[in-house]
């Protein structure tokens, strides 16, 4: 992951997070999505400017995940940007 088009980050829920049945914990995808932050701050000097990821073109769900693993995101073009989430193991 080279810092610049990819980025990783950990998730995790608290211990007062439960999973409570469901298979893709919100408190999760909010962390994924906070991973793609990392990789748009880089703002031209003098502007201000702020990135909200708001759409999702595609979602597919493999399997539950535990309460544990990684997101991984790469950039695709201008403001798109792929994310991954797996298992602590690496499984997608």
């Amino acid at each position: 992951i080279d810092g610049r088009d990819e980025a990783r980050g950990r998730l995790e829920l608290s211990a007062g997070q439960l999973l409570g049945g469901l298979r893709f914990h919100p408190g999760l995808m909010d962390g994924a999505f906070q991973v793609i932050c990392g990789l748009v701050t880089e703002t031209p000097v003098g502007e201000e400017t702020q990135f909200l990821p708001f759409a999702l073109e595609q979602f597919e769900l493999r399997h539950p995940l535990p309460a544990a693993g990684f997101a991984v995101v790469k950039r695709l073009a201008g403001a798109r940007f792929r994310v991954v989430v797996c298992d602590e193991a690496g499984r997608v």
